[in-house]
């Protein structure tokens, strides 16, 4: 909260200027962004894979930040579609370091990927979010009597596609094997994106409390999930258990954080 408020950070997505300490600090993170660029060409040892480990972490890096700011704002749609893409570019990522030792060499091109990837996803999310309208606290807005309605914000769950997950899980447990595994995993997923979205949405609020709850509790989730796939070494067949589960913890982890936060009246703006 301090850094937002020295650099002028705010949530709306109108203000299109940066101010000129923000200004700065983004010029010295690009300067810092090309010297491990240089880095990762001098001293890598494998530059196919250094490129491979760039490429899959700048794209998990765009698509984190898609799903990061889509679950801040009110539109269900942007969100479904933002956390199918992030689950299948993070479980690519995560696939490729785990089975490949996590060596330190990855690094640099991981640092290199990630900035690159973040600075990207935050401006094409800000161009999403003018373009159809997304806002951070419209759910906290009250109606026409002057009172902030649980139907409205129940309303933005996308039961239609809640389904259409929930039987995809189904149908892939029922034909695979392993389905009590696949069950747990697809469970274990759908609780790491409810722990997600609420710590996500945590962060950009000015509840302290909510977000210490919320934190310990999103962690405690990803360590159990993460610890799921590495046990069976990431196996293809994991995949749409673990990212059908995890589309619908996320948008009803996002819902949930909004009743939470109409009880509480919890801003984003601090």
């Amino acid at each position: 909260m301090n850094v937002e408020r020295f650099f002028g950070i705010t949530t709306s997505t109108e203000k299109k200027k940066a101010s000129p300490k923000s200004a700065l600090a983004q010029k010295v993170l690009l300067v810092f962004l090309g010297a491990l660029g240089v880095m990762s060409a001098v001293y890598s040892k494998d530059i196919l894979a250094s490129l491979s480990i760039a490429g899959l972490v700048f794209v998990n890096s765009v698509a984190f930040s898609l799903l990061r700011r889509s679950r801040n704002t009110s539109n269900t749609t942007y969100h479904v579609i933002a956390s199918v893409v992030n689950s299948a570019v993070w479980y690519l990522l995560y696939r490729h370091l785990s089975l490949s030792g996590v060596t330190f060499a990855l690094f640099v091109p991981y640092c290199f990927g990630s900035i690159l990837g973040g600075l990207g996803g935050q401006q094409a999310s800000v161009w999403i979010e003018r373009k159809i309208g997304a806002t951070a606290d419209a759910h906290l807005a009250p109606n026409a009597e002057g009172v902030i309605s649980w139907r409205a914000i129940a309303a933005l769950v996308p039961w239609r596609a809640i389904a259409v997950l929930a039987v995809t899980i189904g149908v892939f447990v029922v034909l695979s094997g392993g389905r009590s595994f696949l069950l747990c995993l697809a469970g274990l997923s759908a609780l790491q994106q409810v722990a997600f979205s609420l710590v996500s949405r945590s962060r950009n609020r000015s509840n302290m409390t909510y977000h210490i709850i919320a934190s310990v509790f999103s962690n405690s989730i990803w360590f159990l999930t993460f610890r799921q796939l590495n046990i069976k070494h990431w196996t293809p067949e994991l995949y749409v258990p673990y990212a059908a589960g995890g589309a619908v913890g996320s948008v009803t982890g996002v819902v949930a954080s909004m009743g939470i936060e109409k009880k509480l009246h919890i801003t984003s703006e601090n």
